[in-house]
């Protein structure tokens, strides 16, 4: 790195966005693997942290389930795979420690009723009197 303060602000970015890793703040080879990690990795893990942090289930402590070929954790657990494991395997539920809430049904706002249109009053013929 050019500066010391260059260096200081790569290791502080690159240890909040790969959740408090610890890089190594002495070697220079590391320094250019933790920039282009950055550059190739970062925006996607910061969206991937962002979504962690909103979630509202928990699993157990130690607790990993495989689920359509991969395994998850607390670590990687959203809360819209947890509900459709749920949904899948609802034994499921003695895995996590908090359930995940459900989605919030967004209410529509209820259209007004309107009122059919009036209909002509249909006229009745009159019977033709037979003219004698």
């Amino acid at each position: 790195m050019e500066t010391p303060a260059l260096l200081v602000e790569l290791l502080r970015i690159y240890s909040k966005v790969f959740l408090n890793s610890k890089p190594c703040s002495t070697c220079e080879k590391m320094h250019r693997t933790y920039y282009i990690r950055l550059m190739r990795e970062g925006l996607e893990q910061v969206d991937k942290n962002r979504t962690m942090s909103k979630r509202t289930c928990e699993l157990k402590e130690n607790a990993c389930i495989f689920y359509k070929g991969a395994h998850y954790t607390n670590n990687n657990i959203t809360d819209s795979t947890a509900v459709q494991m749920l949904k899948a395997f609802p034994g499921l539920k003695k895995q996590f420690v908090k359930l995940p809430a459900s989605p919030a049904k967004k209410e529509q706002p209820k259209a007004e009723k309107k009122e059919a249109p009036k209909k002509a009053p249909v006229k009745k013929a009159e019977p033709k009197k037979e003219q004698e």
